[in-house]
């Protein structure tokens, strides 16, 4: 999956090394150290340690979107 299209705070699906987890995106500058092409994780799931994923790692991607704005 392409990560252009994945921002700070969207949930995704991981699968790494056969285990499936939901982590939401942290922000670049969160994660010292980051390498390019990697996404920076917080994973939601208790026991995951893994802080960064590859593009290849990324199973499922869920946008966060806002409440839609009331127009008068």
């Amino acid at each position: 999956m392409k990560l252009a299209g994945i921002n700070a705070g969207d949930i995704v699906e991981i699968d790494k090394g056969g285990r499936r987890f939901l982590a939401r995106v942290a922000q670049p500058d969160d994660r010292p150290g980051a390498a390019n092409g990697r996404l920076p994780i917080d994973p939601i799931h208790r026991g995951i340690s893994w802080r960064q994923a590859s593009a290849r790692e990324v199973v499922a991607h869920w946008a966060r979107r806002g409440r839609p704005r009331a127009r008068s």
